[in-house]
């Protein structure tokens, strides 16, 4: 059992002893899981984050039907499930990566240029922070003439990726004389992230939406408050999605295996509709 499992089921047992109820796999019922589903949005939890418990939970169930440990299959019912809820986390356009990368830097210290290089490969190549954290130069190879990042396995989905050198990482590099940023804690990585955002401009006002307790939160924030350094990865994804890459090659070149899970997760999809329908002659102006 791995750490998300361990914690489901600590989670489940503080459950049981809250609401003096004992579960059991074989006589759960509908019943059961909506009064543990209610339960959970009393701790406020975010849907999604309650989502990836019940997920894990009808892991265990499938497991132990699977070996014989009882008949109920319940876990395989349409309702024993809950919903993803796409909130609208941000993403950096173009023009705010190239403010960033404009952003002089001369006189602070070391960490927070490497912070600022690091984000902006991860907004070129669209890694997790766990993979282009970890780059360096001899993930930059050479294919019948052509210059590629190869990534031999990701931390996450052990995925061997190719992945184009785009012209503003090669930029970088050559900036450095050929060394790559080295890489800091995740915790103050967000912290100076959020700091280079704001001296950079990236400062007007947005709304969070989030749904937590059972109902939608909304909440505004400056825009650079929101960043992090999964923001990069975010970015790439909705960027390229908005220049016309077709999902399916931003996917592989993401290592994101489900579409739904990158479709809750780009920012790009009513963005990229409406403007394809901003040139519909529909909404031009008619000839009188």
């Amino acid at each position: 059992m791995n750490f998300l499992g361990h914690k489901v089921k600590r989670e489940v047992l503080k459950f049981q002893e809250q609401a003096g109820l004992t579960l059991y796999f074989s006589e759960m019922e509908m019943t059961h899981f909506e009064i543990f589903l209610g339960w959970m949005h009393q701790q406020n939890w975010n849907i999604n984050y309650i989502s990836r418990y019940i997920r894990i939970l009808k892991k265990f169930f499938q497991a132990s039907f699977d070996e014989g440990i009882h008949k109920n299959t319940i876990f395989k019912h349409s309702a024993f499930h809950v919903p993803n809820f796409k909130s609208n986390q941000v993403f950096l356009d173009m023009e705010e990566l190239d403010l960033i990368a404009q952003l002089d830097l001369s006189k602070a210290e070391k960490r927070t240029r490497n912070v600022r290089d690091l984000f902006l490969i991860g907004a070129w190549t669209g890694l997790r922070i766990s993979d282009y954290g970890r780059m360096g130069q001899e993930n930059i190879v050479q294919v019948d003439g052509e210059r590629f990042i190869y990534i031999p396995a990701t931390t996450k989905t052990h995925q061997e990726l190719y992945l184009p050198l785009h012209p503003k990482i090669k930029s970088i590099v050559e900036q450095r004389q050929g060394n790559w940023p080295e890489r800091i804690g995740n915790l103050q990585f967000n912290r100076k992230i959020k700091w280079i955002c704001k001296k950079a401009g990236i400062d007007h006002e947005v709304e969070k939406i989030s749904f937590s307790g059972g109902s939608i939160q909304r909440k505004k924030y400056k825009k650079h408050e929101l960043v992090s350094s999964h923001t990069a990865r975010r970015s790439f994804c909705t960027n390229a999605l908005l220049a016309g890459i077709d999902s399916v090659d931003v996917m592989a070149m993401s290592g994101h295996k489900k579409v739904e899970t990158f479709r809750l997760y780009v920012r790009a999809d009513q963005l990229r509709t409406a403007k394809k329908l901003n040139k519909h002659p529909f909404f031009k102006a008619q000839k009188a």
